[in-house]
C-alpha cells in the first residue's frame, strides 16, 4: 500500500522512511529529500518561483494541522501529509511550470501558491481521491490570469490615488 493509504487507514509509517524515499509510491515522488535537493536549485536559478513553493508549502500545512486538531476523520498530521503523497514533487515542479501559474505579480503568486497548498489539503481529506495536488494545481490555473488581471488593476487603482 501507498503511504497516503496507510495514513488515512491509521497505519504507523516512518517519517524517516519518507523522507529518504524507502517507501511504495509512484517514481519521482517517494524521495521528499532528492525532491528537495532538485528544488532548492530550481529556485537558486530562479527557475521556479519561492513564493509559489512557500505559499503552497505554509497552506498545506496550516490547513493539515486545522484538520488534525479539529478532530477530521481520516486527516493526516501535517508532516506526514507533507512527506507522502506527490504533494512536495507537485508544488515544486508542477505548480512552478511557467507558462500556466501567475506570472505577473509577486502576490498573484503567493495566492496561486496558497491556492493549491490549500485544495490539496481539501481534496485529500474530504474527497474519495488519496492524493488532491493534480486537479489543485488544475483548478489554480484556470484563475492564475483573473488573479493577475485583479491584482493589477487594484495596484493601478493605488497608484493613481
Amino acid at each position: 500500500a501507498t503511504p497516503l493509504a496507510m495514513i488515512s487507514s491509521g497505519e504507523p509509517v516512518s517519517l524517516l522512511k519518507l523522507f529518504l524515499g524507502n517507501t511504495a509510491g509512484s517514481l519521482g515522488e517517494t524521495s521528499a529529500l532528492i525532491i528537495l535537493i532538485c528544488g532548492m536549485y530550481l529556485l537558486i536559478k530562479k527557475t521556479a518561483s519561492f513564493r509559489i513553493v512557500l505559499g503552497g508549502v505554509t497552506a498545506f500545512v496550516v490547513f493539515q494541522l486545522l484538520f488534525r486538531l479539529t478532530g477530521v476523520a481520516g486527516a493526516a498530521g501535517p508532516l506526514s501529509a507533507l512527506l507522502s503523497g506527490g504533494f512536495l514533487f507537485g508544488i515544486m515542479f508542477m505548480a512552478t511550470d511557467p507558462i500556466s501559474a501567475s506570472q505577473t505579480t509577486n502576490q498573484g503568486r503567493w495566492i496561486f501558491g496558497a491556492t493549491v497548498g490549500m485544495l490539496t489539503a481539501l481534496i485529500r481529506t474530504f474527497s474519495v481521491w488519496p492524493e488532491g495536488i493534480t486537479f489543485a494545481i488544475l483548478l489554480a490555473n484556470m484563475f492564475a490570469p483573473l488573479l493577475d488581471d485583479l491584482l493589477k488593476q487594484a495596484a493601478g487603482r493605488v497608484q493613481s490615488q
